[in-house]
């Protein structure tokens, strides 16, 4: 799925948009943006409350007008972050709406994408009376609704402002939320749309629909909108993390023997080249990381990172043990398999994320970035190519496989071209060193 398509998105028109509600909020907007910045676009994301600062992998700029003039800013192709400041709780303190109107009216963005309310990490909320804080201009308000809340009762630990959200959704302090209190919740004029402009197109998503549970609630709730003629332009029902289980397979028990030393454990500023791609990973969408390692100290560090680490004891027979080893340990419900190489320090959450991305509209494919016109890593492989990845022998990776499926293979152009660049002599590592002091 699409999300921008959903939303009705023109990759030739210049949108707004506002999103509201609770339980994916911030990782919608950032998959929003990521999806638009594939058709080289420049985008914008911001907040009018707060929201968790964006890790440095999620963006290309970071703009806070406590440092500098707003009108300054200078928009490239890209996903630009805005904010005021940054709090001592690393919190992003968001910007005046007005400030959001004025950019969106100076036409140097192709999207500006807001968070306009909080929800205290809650799935679903009442708005507060000065909330939700919405530009003018939005052009679209998306309302999110985490259906983890199904089932729950209407408490403080479960809903953000319990008391309010009943008086607003006709319920009760202690009742258990359904499609009803839901659905009563979305047509509210102090609901989730509340402060939405006249001329907004309105989109629903119900967000975090991983069982059949859920589906079914949600779908009640699509019937009931669509029945009763709601002015709701599309209801969208899935998982805006992750729709797609994709297993990543970090390759890191090599010999490293043009370095003749273990180029993963050589240091790049405060962490090691493999550190880096590890913590990458941990902040990606994938949902199962597999460390395959032939020393210790690879293996002590995949276990504080919390990932599984799988001995190789035939490293000395090449690429194709690791590959197999990565291949056999995969959980059952993987639909692709990500293979990573350990020397990729510049490799990020972002361009792992746009891989993805790639694969879930296309998951027979085999696929491939490219940097700079160059064929890189890391490459996904789908669950279908498991049986010709476990019989690979020697010192030969996926090559040889991608050969014999080429009709099979998806190239995708990543704009980071760091990214993709790997180490292999002392040279190259020496070079690095500069990127990261």
């Amino acid at each position: 799925m699409k999300l921008f398509k959903e939303i009705d998105i023109s990759l030739d028109k210049q949108e707004l948009i506002s999103i509201t509600g609770g339980g994916g909020k911030t990782t919608s907007m950032f998959r929003l943006a990521r999806e638009l910045l594939k058709y080289d676009k420049k985008v914008l994301v911001a907040t009018t409350t707060a929201i968790m600062k964006p890790d440095e992998n999620e963006y290309h700029k970071l703009y806070l007008t406590d440092k500098i003039d707003y009108r300054t800013i200078k928009a490239s192709t890209g996903i630009t972050v805005l904010g005021s400041k940054v709090n001592e709780a690393n919190k992003m303190i968001g910007i005046e709406k007005e400030i959001i109107d004025e950019i969106f009216k100076s036409n140097i963005f192709d999207y500006i994408i807001v968070e306009a309310d909080g929800s205290k990490r809650k799935p679903i909320k009442a708005p507060a009376s000065h909330e939700p804080v919405i530009p003018s201009l939005t052009t679209k308000t998306i309302g999110i609704i985490g259906m983890d809340c199904v089932g729950q009762k209407i408490y403080e630990e479960n809903v953000h402002r319990a008391i309010l959200f009943s008086q607003i959704t006709d319920s009760k302090i202690g009742d258990t939320i359904d499609e009803n209190i839901i659905y009563n919740l979305i047509v509210s004029p102090e609901g989730i749309f509340k402060n939405s402009p006249v001329n907004s197109q309105k989109y629903i998503i119900l967000n975090k629909v991983e069982t059949k549970s859920r589906k079914m609630v949600s779908q009640k709730v699509k019937s009931k909108i669509i029945s009763n003629k709601v002015d709701i332009k599309n209801i969208i029902i899935g998982s805006m993390g992750r729709e797609t289980n994709i297993a990543g397979i970090i390759m890191a028990s090599g010999f490293s023997r043009r370095m003749k030393t273990d180029k993963l454990l050589l240091k790049l500023g405060d962490k090691m080249v493999l550190e880096k791609v590890i913590e990458s990973c941990k902040k990606s969408n994938l949902e199962d990381i597999i460390v395959v390692y032939r020393k210790d100290e690879i293996r002590d560090l995949a276990n504080r990172y919390n990932l599984r680490a799988v001995l190789n004891e035939k490293a000395d027979e090449g690429q194709s043990a690791s590959i197999k080893l990565g291949v056999s340990n995969i959980e059952k419900d993987t639909k692709g398999m990500m293979f990573i190489v350990g020397d990729q320090p510049h490799l990020d959450s972002l361009t792992i994320d746009t891989i993805i991305d790639e694969f879930e509209d296309n998951q027979e494919k085999i696929i491939i970035p490219i940097y700079d016109g160059k064929k890189g890593n890391p490459t996904i492989f789908p669950i279908s190519l498991k049986e010709e990845l476990s019989a690979l022998t020697g010192d030969v990776g996926g090559k040889e496989v991608i050969n014999d499926n080429l009709d099979r293979v998806k190239y995708i152009e990543v704009k980071n071209h760091k990214a993709g660049i790997d180490m292999d002599t002392v040279e190259e590592y020496e070079k690095l060193k500069g990127d990261f002091e």
